[in-house]
C-alpha cells in the first residue's frame, strides 16, 4: 500500500492504490473494506493490510475470541509496516473498539460471567510486527494487554486494562 489519509475514498485495500479500510461488526463475509461494506472482523483486516494501510474500526466492534498465540489479535500473522509506511489500526472518531477481554486468570471457573471462559484469549494483542500504530482502542487482557515485541510501534490514546497483570510486564 501507499500512505493515504483519505478515509472516504473508493477503497481497494492491499493493492497499493488506496489503502484505507474499515471494519464493522455484523457485516457478512470479506468485502473490499470500504465504509459502506466493511470487513467483518479485525482478523480479516489483519489478513488484508500491507505497509502504508490504515484500518478504521467502527463503533461496537469487538475482537474477543482467540486469533492465535492465545491472543485476541495475533499480529505474528500480519504484515509489517515500514519506516514512513506504518500500518495503522484506529478507532473511527467517536467509535468504541475493543480488543481482548479483562477476565480472571482462572479460566474455566464456572462462577465466571460470560464472556470469561476458556475460549477467551489471555492477551489482547501479541507477537507484534514493527511499525504499527494503534489509536483510540480499548485493549484488554486477563494478565497482559500487549504481549510481545512492540519495537517501533506507537500507541495513541488507547485504553489498556489487565486487572490480573503482575510482574515486570504487568499490563504492557
Amino acid at each position: 500500500g501507499t500512505t493515504n489519509n483519505s478515509f472516504f475514498a473508493n477503497v481497494n485495500t492491499g493493492t497499493g492504490t488506496d489503502p484505507a479500510g474499515t471494519v464493522a461488526p455484523g457485516q457478512p463475509g470479506c468485502s473490499n473494506g470500504t465504509f459502506a461494506a466493511p470487513w467483518q472482523t479485525l482478523i480479516r483486516a489483519r489478513k488484508c493490510v500491507v505497509a502504508g494501510d490504515t484500518v478504521y474500526g467502527l463503533n461496537g466492534l469487538q475482537q474477543i475470541t482467540t486469533d492465535g498465540n492465545n491472543a485476541a489479535l495475533n499480529l505474528a500473522l500480519a504484515a509489517a509496516g515500514t519506516a514512513g509506511n506504518e500500518i495503522a489500526l484506529l478507532a473511527y472518531p467517536g467509535a468504541t473498539v475493543q480488543i481482548g477481554v479483562s477476565c480472571p486468570t482462572a479460566a474455566g471457573d464456572p462462577t465466571l460471567p460470560a464472556p470469561c471462559d476458556t475460549a477467551r484469549p489471555v492477551y489482547g494483542i501479541t507477537s507484534f510486527r514493527p511499525y504499527w500504530i494503534f489509536g483510540g482502542l480499548t485493549i484488554q487482557g486477563r494478565a497482559i494487554a500487549i504481549n510481545g515485541n512492540a519495537n517501533r510501534n506507537r500507541y495513541i490514546g488507547d485504553n489498556f486494562s489487565c486487572p490480573y497483570g503482575n510482574g515486570a510486564a504487568a499490563c504492557v
